[in-house]
C-alpha cells in the first residue's frame, strides 16, 4: 500500500468518525429536547405560576447547548481511550502471549480499584468544584489586593 493511499484511508476514517459524532450529537440533542418538551408540557400549572419563563428557557437552552458543545468531544475522547486501551492490550498479548494468563486477574483488580475504591458521586464532584472555585476567587481577590497595594506604594 502506497503512503498516499494509507493517508487517504486514514483521512476517510477520520471523516467518517466526524460525521458519526455530528449525527449522534444531533440525535442526542433532539432526544433531549423532546424529553424536556414532554416534561414541560406535563408539568402542573403551579410550576409555571411560580417559575419565571426566562428561567425555564435559560435552563433548557443551557442544557441543550451543553449537549451540543461538550458531549461530542467527550464521546470522541472516550472512544479514543477505549480503542487505545484495546490496541495496547492487543499489542502486548501479540508480543507476549503469556500476558493473557494474567489478564483476568488484572481486570478484576482494575474493576475493584475503579468501582469500589474510587467511586465518587456527582454531588461530591460538584462540591469539590464549588470549593475550588471559591478558593480561586479568594486567591484572585488577595492577589489583586496585593498588586494594587504594591503599585500604589503601600504594603499590606
Amino acid at each position: 500500500m502506497v503512503d498516499s493511499d494509507r493517508f487517504t484511508f486514514v483521512g476517510g476514517l477520520e471523516m467518517l468518525g466526524a460525521y458519526a459524532m455530528a449525527a449522534g450529537g444531533v440525535r442526542a440533542s433532539r432526544r433531549l429536547f423532546l424529553c424536556f418538551y414532554t416534561v414541560l408540557l406535563r408539568a402542573p400549572m403551579l410550576f409555571f405560576d411560580t417559575t419565571p419563563r426566562g428561567r425555564i428557557l435559560n435552563r433548557v437552552a443551557e442544557d441543550i447547548s451543553c449537549i451540543d458543545r461538550v458531549m461530542p468531544f467527550t464521546v470522541r475522547s472516550m472512544s479514543n481511550c477505549i480503542l487505545g486501551t484495546f490496541a495496547s492490550i492487543f499489542v502486548i498479548a501479540y508480543t507476549t502471549p503469556r500476558f493473557l494468563i494474567s489478564l483476568p486477574v488484572l481486570v478484576v483488580v482494575y474493576y475493584y480499584i475503579q468501582v469500589k475504591c474510587c467511586h465518587i458521586s456527582a454531588a461530591k464532584l460538584l462540591h469539590v468544584n464549588y470549593v475550588n472555585a471559591q478558593a480561586l476567587a479568594l486567591f484572585s481577590c488577595l492577589a489583586y489586593e496585593y498588586l494594587h497595594s504594591c503599585l500604589s506604594g503601600r504594603w499590606l
